[in-house]
């Protein structure tokens, strides 16, 4: 194997290659940063809704059907951070998995077309 295919040369090629591929799919990374912030205040804004319906006159009022409105409103945003968190994930996994496909993909042309430079041809 020729040293441009070793580990370390690698590493390096990867490095590069993978600095100019930072530039592609810049809004779908935005956008993905983006659903992580609405995701947060959107956990912090349920927090807050659960913690002033817990100190509100509401669990007085209505009891045990109070406690259940506070249940519901806990459960329901930490599913809905939950979702938007997992979405934010899900679009940087897509974007990865498409990094490494492009990045195997140059790796095996250059092995090929470095191997079909090296052998030489069987004459008959």
């Amino acid at each position: 194997m020729s040293p441009e295919f070793n580990d370390s040369s690698n590493l390096e090629n990867r490095i590069a290659v993978r600095s100019s591929w930072d530039t592609r799919f810049k809004a779908l990374r935005t956008f993905s940063i983006i659903i992580t912030i609405v995701a947060v205040i959107t956990g912090v804004a349920f927090a807050f809704g659960t913690i002033s319906l817990l100190t509100s006159q509401l669990l007085t009022f209505y009891g045990s059907l109070g406690v259940l409105w506070v249940l519901f409103m806990a459960l329901t945003g930490a599913i809905t951070v939950l979702f938007m968190l997992a979405f934010a994930e899900a679009i940087k996994v897509f974007l990865a998995i498409e990094e490494n496909t492009r990045w195997t993909s140059e790796w095996v042309r250059k092995s090929i077309s470095h191997r079909s430079e090296t052998t030489t041809p069987v004459a008959r």
